[in-house]
């Protein structure tokens, strides 16, 4: 079986042309503190991309990497809102002057 991948230079150009992406782009270089999420799976690849980001920019990143964590916000809260709670916990203490 062959991955057929023909078209894929096309739209990831088309994607860094878009002026969604264009927007991403600007509040990622502006931010000084990254949030990543992720859900199921995706919640080791957040983990691993929020310590890329602080490992290779001067960037404060943090993911809610754990299962445990998720799991324990979604039995306080609910599957749609753990995230919101999470995000909600990680603020505490932020002094406003970091979100400017």
């Amino acid at each position: 079986m062959k991955l057929d991948i023909n078209g894929f230079e096309k739209k990831f150009d088309l994607t860094l042309d878009s002026e969604p992406w264009k927007q991403i782009q600007t509040d990622f270089i502006s931010s000084k503190r990254i949030m990543i999420v992720g859900n199921g799976g995706n919640l080791a690849v957040a983990d691993h991309a929020a310590i890329d980001v602080a490992r290779l920019t001067n960037k404060s990143a943090f993911a809610p990497g754990s299962g445990i964590l998720a799991s324990s916000l979604i039995h306080e809260t609910s599957h749609d809102e753990w995230v919101k709670n999470w995000v909600a916990i990680s603020m505490r203490g932020i002094k406003d002057e970091l979100f400017s």
